[in-house]
């Protein structure tokens, strides 16, 4: 489902700040970079609260607030917004080519949210493969318990026969 979202490029107070920095969060969120910095990291949580940390950071900077002030603001040290402001990293990088796709639509930007729907009849129908393949797991896991009571039978009938010789 494709979403028009606005925020203001020069926020002046803390709500336009804060719709600013929501809507830099969830375009980023949605779009293609953070997808593929998700699947390559073990700790997908960190990933999450640097990127609310960075949106943040690029909002307030939109503001004309100052390292120190979006530093103090946030509680995190000058040298982590002087690195998300100089796109250092992935995730920085994200949040600025969203930046810079509101600013080329001025202050609007389409971002692609995904059917929930969808997920949900593809999770039905993975649940119910899982509970099938659970059941025959069982069913094959019996008759290989057979199999090995009939292979001791079988050894057993084997040493009575060398027995015998």
């Amino acid at each position: 489902m494709l979403v028009k979202l606005y925020a203001p490029l020069q926020p002046g107070s803390k709500e336009e700040i804060r719709l600013l920095e929501a809507v830099l969060y969830t375009a980023t969120v949605f779009g293609p970079g953070l997808t593929t910095l998700l699947s390559s990291s073990e700790d997908k949580s960190s990933i999450i609260k640097e990127l609310s940390t960075a949106a943040a950071v690029f909002a307030r900077f939109k503001a004309n607030y100052s390292y120190g002030l979006i530093s103090e603001e946030l509680g995190v040290p000058e040298k982590t917004v002087r690195k998300y402001l100089r796109i250092e990293d992935a995730l920085s990088k994200a949040v600025s080519d969203v930046l810079k796709k509101l600013e080329a639509g001025n202050g609007f930007i389409e971002v692609d949210i995904p059917d929930v729907e969808s997920y949900v009849v593809k999770l039905s129908s993975l649940e119910r493969e899982n509970n099938e393949l659970r059941q025959r797991n069982q069913e094959l896991e019996t008759q290989l318990a057979e199999l090995r009571g009939k292979l001791e039978l079988v050894k057993k009938h084997l040493d009575e026969v060398y027995k015998m010789l």
